[in-house]
């Protein structure tokens, strides 16, 4: 949990946007900060779980789960309102892009139907800290650096081959959806 509240730490440093966390990360001041304000970005540092089935895939909010029906629910929400859709949706728990023969992308293939642009997610369990690690040089890539999605995605995984980082701790992570 540790790593997450490092992960979120570093992006309210790079951005503007609110940053939810623990007591304040529920499904209601989330939907509130959805049909507050208009965002571009959206990333959940938290863990999920793909169960095969709307009732069982959830992504954990403060001692809740976000079931996946309700984020489809909030994304589309943020469509409506906003001139945009989200045009980049971060999740960086394990197994977030792991699904199976009915929904081949998991959670994030959910969000993709629900309007987000592009989703960066995960197809296996990862090591937290190289998550961390792997987040930030992302998000060093795209926003500070200006790279398209997928350059900052592989920019970062060649930084962590340069590192030394085994190839599990930066692999798993893979992007969906409009890659510019």
């Amino acid at each position: 949990m540790r790593q997450a509240k490092d992960e979120v730490s570093y992006l309210g440093s790079k951005s503007t946007g609110d940053i939810l966390i623990d007591q304040a990360f529920t499904r209601e001041l989330l939907s509130r900060g959805i049909q507050a304000r208009d965002f571009s970005i959206l990333h959940f540092a938290t863990h999920g779980q793909f169960g095969g089935t709307a009732e069982s895939t959830f992504l954990l909010a403060w001692k809740t789960e976000l079931k996946i029906n309700e984020l489809s629910d909030l994304l589309q929400t943020q469509e409506r309102r906003q001139r945009s859709p989200i045009d980049l949706l971060v999740l960086s728990a394990c197994q977030t892009a792991q699904g199976d023969r009915r929904a081949a992308l998991g959670i994030s293939g959910a969000a993709f139907r629900a309007g987000a642009r592009s989703i960066l997610a995960s197809l296996w369990s990862i090591n937290e800290q190289s998550s961390v690690d792997f987040v930030k040089l992302f998000y060093d890539n795209l926003l500070t650096e200006g790279q398209p999605k997928a350059d900052a995605v592989r920019t970062a995984q060649i930084e962590m081959i340069r590192q030394g980082q085994p190839i599990y701790h930066w692999a798993p992570f893979t992007l969906i959806g409009k890659w510019t």
